[in-house]
């Protein structure tokens, strides 16, 4: 299982896989409405970004999900560009009760790394999100992290941990969190700013 994947324009990609695998996600365009979609992700599966330019407008969607307990590690190619837009939150990794259907906060750890950029937006949800585990940011990344109205950032049910890159997240509205989290929060390099725009 894994290898290259070419997001084209109206495409929805959806795996399957019980196995631990490593996805190389790219696009065809600087801007495509398509998603990537993980599900039965038992084990660890590596995510690869390549220049990557994702656009998901769909009520139900989200750009890059995994649905299952397994870690999500995502990986920014060194010197790539990537971006994630999404109608829901753009990378989510677990089943949150309040939009799944589930009894419970579920799922597994969202670690990203690697010398790349990553820009998330999101039209009506938070955006970088683990639903039942952690979030953790190695150094060099540098992620734009701009969530919708009134919605945090960052968000990890059991913590989050900021190793070091550069963090700029941009709310709106009242009340949202940039790094929010039910457990630990840690901070131990690099520079995370944050900044609210009001309405």
């Amino acid at each position: 299982d894994g290898g290259k994947i070419t997001i084209t324009e109206g495409n929805v990609v959806t795996v399957s896989c019980k196995t631990s695998a490593n996805y190389i996600l790219t696009s065809n365009s600087n801007k495509v409405n398509g998603a990537f979609v993980l599900k039965k992700n038992t084990m660890d599966n590596i995510i690869t970004l390549d220049n990557v330019h994702l656009t998901y407008d769909n009520i139900q969607g989200k750009g890059i999900s995994a649905a299952k307990e397994g870690n999500v590690f995502i990986q920014l190619k060194n010197g790539s560009t990537n971006t994630i837009s999404a109608y829901k939150k753009t990378i989510s990794c677990g089943q949150d009760p309040t939009e799944d259907g589930n009894e419970q906060f579920t799922g597994g750890n969202v670690v990203i790394s690697g010398e790349g950029k990553l820009n998330l937006a999101s039209t009506s949800a938070g955006a970088l999100y683990s639903e039942g585990g952690e979030v953790y940011i190695h150094k060099s990344t540098i992620l734009n992290i701009k969530p919708a109205l009134n919605k945090h950032g960052i968000a990890g049910y059991k913590g989050v941990t900021i190793a070091g890159g550069v963090q700029n997240i941009e709310l709106s509205g009242e009340g949202p969190k940039g790094v929010k989290r039910d457990g630990t929060l840690c901070f131990i390099g690099g520079r995370t700013t944050i900044i609210n725009t009001g309405f």
